[in-house]
């Protein structure tokens, strides 16, 4: 599969690229294989591609966007333990 969009990523931790107009080949067992500039859907190669609207971006790889920061401020609050140990323990 190949995805046309507006790519961002972080090859390594200190870096963060904006990647416009750029194709993302994914193979069948879900494995990133490439990330390429592109401006011409036809120069791909064979597998079609599947553009993203624009003001939509990709973000390749494992993302954790789940946080629960706001629950510190709650931390022992109403509970018979500490939220940090309510949390390892239930």
């Amino acid at each position: 599969m190949k995805i046309r969009a507006t790519i961002v990523q972080t090859p390594d931790a200190s870096t963060l690229e904006v990647l416009e107009d750029h194709v993302i080949t994914v193979d069948d067992d879900g494995v990133i294989t490439d990330v390429s500039r592109s401006t011409d859907d036809s120069a791909t190669g064979l597998s079609p591609v599947e553009r993203l609207p624009d003001g939509v971006i990709l973000i390749p790889g494992l993302v954790d966007t789940h946080i629960h920061a706001s629950q510190w401020p709650q931390l022992g609050i109403g509970l018979d333990l500490p939220l940090d140990e309510w949390l390892f323990t239930y």
